[in-house]
């Protein structure tokens, strides 16, 4: 489901702007297509593939290591994203 959907957002998104804001959007439709098969549909398949060649053991085994490491590398996306958009460090926003 989410594959389909996002496969199909390069074309809804417009749509829906146009017919609730009645504005046009403007972009490459096929390079939109291509980032969201390399982010969403390759990592998917990736993900099924290694789950049925492990007969589902595959998350068991790695989860004492993936889950501290996903939830490290989320922080730092997090954390980094947060000061392009702001411009000031987390660390000084709490002080607030």
């Amino acid at each position: 489901m989410i594959v389909l959907d996002s496969a199909l957002s390069p074309f809804v998104i417009p749509f829906e702007v146009s017919l609730f804001f009645g504005a046009d959007i403007a972009f490459d439709h096929v390079k939109v297509m291509l980032d969201l098969v390399k982010i969403i549909v390759v990592p998917t398949a990736l993900g099924v593939i290694v789950n049925e060649l492990s007969r589902h053991r595959f998350k068991e085994w790695s989860a004492p290591v993936c889950a501290p490491l996903n939830y490290w590398c989320l922080k730092k996306f997090e954390t980094r994203l947060n000061k392009k958009l702001t411009g000031v460090p987390i660390s000084e926003q709490l002080r607030y």
